[in-house]
C-alpha cells in the first residue's frame, strides 16, 4: 500500500496469484471510495491489480510522486506544503522520485466527474485534473433564482426550452434585436431560437449609471466563440460596446472581466426604462480585427 497521508491517495496493490476476485473484498475501503481498478502486467505470467482509493479531491497531486529515506510516497505538492518532510515519518522527503508509483499512476485509467452529466471520457489518473478542467460536459445551473436544476449546458438549454422558456427573450445570431430593461432590473436570459444557447445580460447599478454586459453560460473553459454589439441610444447620441462573451456556469451579480457598457442614468427613459439594441455574433461572423 502507498499513502500520501496529507492529500488522501491510497494506491493499493494485489499480487493475483490463484482467485483475483478476493482482491477487491481484501481491500478494506468502502466500495465508493474505490475510484479505478486496473490490470498491469509487467511480465508474462505476473499480474497486478491496481486499486485506486481517492477520499478527496486532489487529483492535481498526481503529477510527481516522491519517497523519503524510508521509502514511504507522498505527492510532491504535499512535500512543498509540509516543508519537505515525510507525513509519516517526518524524515527529509523532496529529492528522490518514484518512477515506478509514477508508472503505475499513468496506466490507471479513471471516469471523469462531469459522467453524470453525460461524459464518457476515461482518461490517466494524472490527466484527470486538466481533462476536468477543459471539459464540455461542467456543470451549469439554471440562472432563474428559483430554480436548482444544475447540468450541462446542452441539458440547461433544453431544460429552459421546456421549462422556463416564456422567462428567455428569443434572438438569432448575427441579427440586430432589441431588448429593454428596467434601470433595477438585474438581469435578462437570452436564448437562441435554434440551438437553445443561453446567454445572460447582466445590468447592475453604478455610482455614474448601469453597467451592462452579456455573458454566455456554458463551461469556463470555452474559447471566445461568440462577440457582441451592444448599443444604447437616446435624441442626439448613442453608445456602444463591442467585446466577447464571457462563458459562467450560471448567473453572475458581478461586471464581467471582458469589458462593460456604462449608461448614464440620462439615457432611460420617463418610465425608467433603458431600450437597448444588441447583436450576438458567432466566430465565423465576428468582424475582422475585432
Amino acid at each position: 500500500m502507498f499513502n500520501c497521508l496529507s492529500c488522501s491517495l491510497k494506491l493499493v496493490i494485489f499480487l493475483l496469484l490463484e482467485r483475483p476476485s478476493e482482491c477487491k473484498k481484501n481491500l478494506g475501503t468502502p466500495a465508493e471510495f474505490v475510484t479505478s481498478i486496473s490490470i498491469l502486467q509487467p511480465y508474462p505470467g505476473i499480474s497486478f491489480m491496481v486499486f485506486m482509493c481517492i477520499q478527496s479531491d486532489f487529483f492535481r497531486c498526481a503529477c510527481m510522486e516522491i519517497q523519503c529515506e524510508n521509502g514511504h510516497i507522498a505527492c510532491s505538492p504535499c512535500c512543498i506544503k509540509l516543508g519537505n518532510r515525510c507525513p509519516s515519518c517526518s524524515f527529509p522527503i523532496g529529492y528522490n522520485r518514484c518512477r515506478a508509483i509514477e508508472k503505475v499512476l499513468e496506466s490507471v485509467k479513471t471516469s471523469c466527474k462531469n459522467i453524470k452529466y453525460g461524459c464518457r471520457e476515461t482518461v490517466s489518473y494524472n490527466k484527470k485534473h486538466d481533462h476536468e478542467e477543459a471539459c464540455i460536459y461542467a456543470p451549469c445551473s439554471c440562472p432563474l433564482p428559483d430554480c436548482n436544476f444544475i447540468g450541462s449546458s446542452k441539458q440547461l438549454s433544453q431544460h429552459f426550452s421546456l421549462k422556463h422558456s416564456s422567462c428567455a427573450k428569443g434572438f438569432r445570431y448575427d441579427c440586430l434585436f432589441p431588448v429593454s430593461l428596467e434601470m433595477n432590473d438585474k438581469f435578462l436570459v437570452l436564448q437562441e431560437e435554434h440551438g437553445g444557447m443561453l446567454f445572460i445580460l447582466n445590468n447592475s447599478v453604478e455610482l455614474l449609471g448601469n453597467a451592462v454586459t452579456v455573458s454566455r453560460i456554458g463551461p469556463r473553459s470555452s474559447k471566445r466563440e461568440f462577440s457582441y454589439d451592444l448599443v444604447a441610444k437616446k435624441v442626439g447620441s448613442s453608445l456602444r460596446l463591442q467585446s466577447f462573451t464571457e462563458s459562467v456556469s450560471g448567473r453572475v451579480n458581478n461586471r464581467s472581466s471582458m469589458g462593460f457598457l456604462l449608461v448614464p442614468s440620462a439615457f432611460f427613459g420617463s418610465c425608467g426604462q433603458l431600450k437597448l439594441e444588441l447583436c450576438i455574433r458567432t466566430k465565423d461572423a465576428t468582424p475582422a480585427g475585432f
